[in-house]
C-alpha cells in the first residue's frame, strides 16, 4: 500500500490537515469543507498528488496537526476527464479557495446538477 492509498483510507487525518492549513482564510476553509463533504474530488486530487501532506514534526513542530495544502490554480488547470458538471464543481472549488482562479458563474451553476450547486451554495455562506 502506497502512502497515499494508506492516506485515504484515514480519511480523518487528511480532513484534519486540510482543515489546519486552511484555518484563518474563510475561502479556503469554505472550498475545503467542500471537497470533504463531497469526498470524489478529494480521493481525486490525492490520487493526482495535487495535495501537499506532511506530518513531518521539523517542518510542522512536534506537537502541531499535520499539515496539508492544494495548489487550487494548478488543480484547476488539470486536465480532467469528468463530465461538465462535475468539472464546473471543481472550477468553483478552485475559485472559492483562491481569489487567482476566475470562473463564470452563470456557466458553473448552468453545468452542475442540483446537489453540486447546492454543495457550491453552502460553501459561499460560509463567508
Amino acid at each position: 500500500m502506497t502512502d497515499i492509498e494508506a492516506l485515504a483510507n484515514e480519511s480523518e487525518r487528511l480532513h484534519e490537515a486540510l482543515r489546519a492549513w486552511a484555518l484563518g482564510d474563510k475561502g479556503v476553509m469554505a472550498a475545503v469543507e467542500v471537497l470533504i463533504e463531497e469526498q470524489w474530488w478529494l480521493r481525486r486530487l490525492l490520487h493526482k498528488g495535487l495535495i501537499d501532506y506532511t506530518e513531518d514534526p521539523d517542518l510542522i513542530g512536534l506537537d502541531s496537526p499535520p499539515l496539508a495544502s492544494i495548489d487550487w490554480v494548478k488543480t484547476e488547470q488539470q486536465p480532467w476527464n469528468q463530465s461538465g458538471g462535475e468539472r464546473a464543481l471543481l472550477q468553483a472549488i478552485c475559485s472559492i479557495g483562491s481569489g487567482q482562479v476566475q470562473v463564470n458563474l452563470r456557466d458553473i451553476f448552468l453545468s452542475m446538477d442540483t446537489y453540486n450547486s447546492g454543495l457550491v451554495l453552502k460553501a459561499l455562506t460560509r463567508f
